[in-house]
């Protein structure tokens, strides 16, 4: 059955409703360490976190991606392009442009379609497969000037690997990696670049995307989080994500100590017996809560580290705030019960 947590901290979630005595009374509950009432207050009347609800399989990872496709590359067709090479894994279009269009299956495997001004570009006797093997043209008639084939001939026989030509002031360049092909691949591929290319359709540059169920960079805003630490607009703000884990340091303009507050946020699988682990390791436990939770404040040569960690099922959803002012408690409990109070199993 599907249910939210409910926290304590809810307040945390409403601003400025309901008798202005027991909302104080509630954030003073609320408020942790040595943070003042002060601080939580304006944490709960002035952050403008969002409160949608965060389905747990979606933060987890569990669900699959969408696919966010980009658009047919203006100048070949995904058909010519994947037939001027002989693939033995699913090549799929990546990138898009009116410079350059590129499918792959990784970074060893692929086919580049790059546009360039013929003026000040590189001659295609420069542009080697292998670094230390110069490789061989081979003129050909068509299309457009200048056309060539080039060999690589880091092997014992040389093997083709690109197409060159001019069209006019551009300079067109059809390369394969990590693949076989052949004049009778790469030929029908050029042919096509030279026909489409002079009415080619303008696009924004594209590329496709894995958008995962839920963005952990998004959890809370940019603003919401210069509003949370008292910050102006326009404070220099850098979202690291990864696949576990957001990171967020936000770098305080005039700062004496040249403070960097470290905000993350992270989601990923944990072990059965985690609860009693993890008090075994000296974390300690947080009351007032319907699902276990843990704290470990720490303080390094780094800063002070504000960490709160909640156990639902078989996951962590971990909120952390460092700096080197410390002081940040209150702080750190207003990101943690917000993230918390969206979760929905």
């Amino acid at each position: 059955m599907t249910r939210s947590f409910v926290l304590l901290g809810a307040a945390l979630l409403i601003a400025g409703c309901g008798d202005g005595a027991s909302a104080d009374s509630q954030v003073a509950d609320a408020a942790v360490g040595d943070a003042s009432t002060a601080e939580a207050v304006g944490a709960v009347t002035q952050t403008p976190f969002p409160t949608t609800p965060i389905n747990f399989d979606d933060a987890m990872g569990r669900t699959p991606p969408t696919i966010r496709e980009t658009v047919p590359c203006p100048f070949l067709s995904d058909e010519t392009a994947l037939a001027s090479a002989t693939a033995i894994y699913e090549i799929v279009r990546r990138s898009v442009s009116n410079e350059e269009c590129v499918w792959n299956y990784n970074i060893g495997f692929a086919i580049q379609a790059r546009v360039e001004s013929a003026a000040g570009s590189r001659p295609f006797v420069e542009r080697q497969y292998n670094m230390d093997a110069k490789p061989i043209l081979e003129p050909q008639s068509s299309p457009g000037q200048n056309a060539v084939l080039l060999y690589d001939t880091a092997w014992e026989e040389p093997r083709p690997y690109a197409f060159g030509f001019d069209l006019g002031d551009k300079r067109i360049f059809l390369s394969i990696t990590g693949m076989r092909t052949s004049l009778a691949q790469l030929q029908p591929a050029a042919e096509e670049i030279a026909a489409k290319l002079p009415t080619a359709p303008q696009i924004e540059p594209q590329h496709r995307e894995e958008v995962g169920a839920f963005d952990k960079c998004s959890a809370w805003g940019e603003a919401g989080l210069l509003t949370l630490f008292g910050l102006p607009e326009g404070t220099p703000v850098t979202i690291s994500p990864s696949s576990s884990t957001c990171t967020i340091e936000i770098r305080i303009p005039d700062s004496p100590s040249r403070n960097v507050i470290t905000v993350g946020l992270s989601v990923f699988e944990e072990a059965p017996n985690a609860f009693e682990f993890f008090k075994e390791k000296g974390w300690t436990e947080v009351s007032g809560y319907d699902h276990p939770v843990v704290s470990n404040p720490t303080t390094d040569e780094w800063g002070v580290h504000n960490k709160l960690r909640g156990l639902i099922q078989d996951g962590s959803i971990v909120v952390t705030v460092t700096d080197k002012d410390g002081g940040k408690e209150a702080a750190t409990k207003t990101l943690f019960d917000n993230v918390m109070a969206r979760i929905v199993l």
